[in-house]
C-alpha cells in the first residue's frame, strides 16, 4: 500500500522537497517602519508566499526609532493588518509592502503613533494540481503541520483526451457545488481521502450520467496556524488506505497522454 504513497508523491517530492523525505521551513521576517516600503520575495521556482505572522502597531521602542521621540508603546496590532496583508501577497512569488496606515488598516488605530509593520512569511510550493478519472479514489494532501486549501474544482468533462474512455467522447459541463463540497470536507486539515464520484461531488441527481467525467482539483498547502511547522513528512493512517478500497493514483497530465496513446495503439491492432 505504501507503494501508492510513493507514487502519488513522487512529483511533488522532486519539485518541493529536498533530496530526503523532508524539508525544513525557514520562516522570514521583514520590518517596514511608518511611510516606508519593503518586499517579500520566493525565489525558488515553483514557491509562493506564505503569511505566518503580521503585527501593525508599536510595541518597542528599538524597532523602528520614533523621530519624533514618540514614548508610545502600548499600540497594539490593527486587527484587520493580518487579512489585508494575506490579501495583498499570499499566493505571489513576490509584493511589496508600504508602512502606511492607509493600506494597512481601517479607519483610526493609535492616531498619531509612528507605527511600524511586522511580517513573518515562509516559502511554499505553489498550487499543485489532482486529476482523478470517473470513480477513482485517491488522496491530496500536505507535509506534516501543514493543511490543505482547495482553490478551485471541476466536476464534468472539458476534454476527450482527459481520462480517455469509449463514454468521454462529449462534453460536459462542471456542477458549480463540487467545490464547495470539497473544501467543506478538505479545507485546513493536511490530508483528505477524494473520490470521483458524483454522490460524493454533487447534490441531488448525476449531471450528464451518461459521460463518463473527472474531477480536476487545484489546491495548495499552508501552514497551520495551530502547530509548529517541524517539516518531517507525515504520516496517513492506514485506515485511511484501507477506505481507498481500489486504490488510484492521481494522474499527471503527461501521464493521461501516454495513457491515451497506449489506447490508441491497441484499438488499431486490434483493427488489423
Amino acid at each position: 500500500m505504501m507503494s501508492v504513497w510513493k507514487i502519488y508523491l513522487s512529483d511533488y517530492t522532486v519539485k518541493y522537497f529536498s533530496r530526503k523525505v523532508s524539508f525544513h521551513v525557514t520562516e522570514k521576517r521583514v520590518t517596514v517602519c511608518s511611510k516606508g516600503k519593503s518586499p517579500l520575495t520566493c525565489v525558488s521556482p515553483g514557491s509562493a508566499i506564505a503569511i505566518t505572522g503580521v503585527f501593525w502597531g508599536r510595541e518597542s521602542s528599538d524597532i523602528c526609532p520614533s523621530e519624533d521621540g514618540d514614548p508610545v508603546t502600548n499600540c497594539p496590532t490593527a486587527p484587520e493588518a493580518e487579512h489585508i496583508v494575506k490579501e495583498m501577497c499570499e499566493g505571489m512569488g513576490s509584493c511589496v509592502l508600504e508602512g502606511k496606515a492607509d493600506k494597512l488598516q481601517h479607519g483610526k488605530h493609535c492616531y498619531g503613533v509612528q507605527k511600524y509593520l511586522l511580517v513573518n512569511y515562509t516559502c511554499v510550493p505553489q498550487k499543485k494540481e489532482a486529476i482523478l478519472c470517473d470513480s477513482e479514489r485517491s488522496i491530496i494532501s500536505c507535509p506534516s503541520d501543514w493543511i490543505l486549501k482547495v482553490n478551485s474544482a471541476f466536476w464534468g468533462r472539458q476534454a476527450t483526451d482527459v481520462c480517455p474512455s469509449a463514454r468521454g467522447q462529449e462534453l460536459c459541463p462542471g456542477a458549480s457545488e463540487t467545490v464547495s463540497k470539497l473544501r467543506s470536507r478538505c479545507n485546513n486539515i493536511p490530508f483528505c481521502p477524494v473520490k470521483a464520484f458524483y454522490k460524493d461531488l454533487q447534490n441531488g441527481g448525476e449531471n450528464c450520467p451518461h459521460i463518463n467525467k473527472y474531477l480536476v482539483i487545484n489546491y495548495s498547502c499552508r501552514p497551520s496556524p495551530d502547530i509548529g511547522r517541524r517539516g518531517q513528512l507525515g504520516l496517513i493512517p492506514l485506515s485511511v488506505y484501507r477506505g481507498l478500497r481500489s486504490r488510484s493514483r492521481i494522474w499527471k497530465p503527461s501521464d493521461l497522454k501516454l495513457r491515451a496513446s497506449r489506447k490508441i495503439k491497441i484499438t488499431q491492432k486490434d483493427k488489423q
